[in-house]
């Protein structure tokens, strides 16, 4: 009789554990088994330029291409940040490589590469003070900030100097 009745206790104690975990398990706002938490995706895809800009709550003066990167797509942060990515093959495909142009109203470094380069240097473009970083003569990074606006651009593979002065003009010619 007692080995039974231990045998019905944790019987009842095993349902219950159970009862208790299937209550709590993906309910409320606990995060799904594993931990991983996501934020959501701040950027918003737009068709043109234009509905970047108006989300945005301003305009952006943009290169008129780069030689090879014939692939645009448009995005904005609402009041924040404009981005261009122009791709050299289709843009959902994992082995495009892309060029990245963004203007936003916050100060400092908006390009969101934290890479350390062999070559970082700040020179004169256009009037314009850029902090160009890159290695082997490419540079990967270049960022400034001009009339009350912070930009920058970031390349996979890497531009020549002159890419990016003649896209530092486009940028600030336009909009001046």
């Amino acid at each position: 009789m007692r080995k039974k009745s231990l045998f019905l206790l944790a019987l009842l104690l095993t349902l219950l554990l159970a009862a208790c975990a299937r209550k709590t398990s993906g309910g409320g706002d606990a995060p799904p088994e594993g931990g991983n938490v996501q934020i959501p995706n701040p950027w918003a895809d737009c068709s043109t330029l234009d509905e970047a800009a108006r989300l945005a709550g301003f305009d952006i003066a943009i290169p008129g291409g780069f030689d090879g990167y014939p692939n645009k797509v448009f995005q904005a942060m609402e009041k924040s940040m404009i981005q261009v990515m122009y791709f050299d093959g289709d843009p959902s495909a994992e082995d495009s490589s892309m060029i990245m142009v963004r203007k936003g109203t916050e100060t400092g470094d908006i390009s969101g590469d934290y890479n350390v380069y062999p070559k970082d240097e700040t020179v004169q473009m256009h009037g314009v003070d850029v902090r160009l970083r890159g290695d082997k003569g490419l540079v990967y990074c270049a960022v400034w900030s001009w009339n009350g606006y912070s930009f920058a651009i970031n390349a996979d593979k890497g531009l020549s100097r002159e890419a990016v002065s003649n896209a530092v003009e486009e940028m600030v010619t336009a909009a001046g």
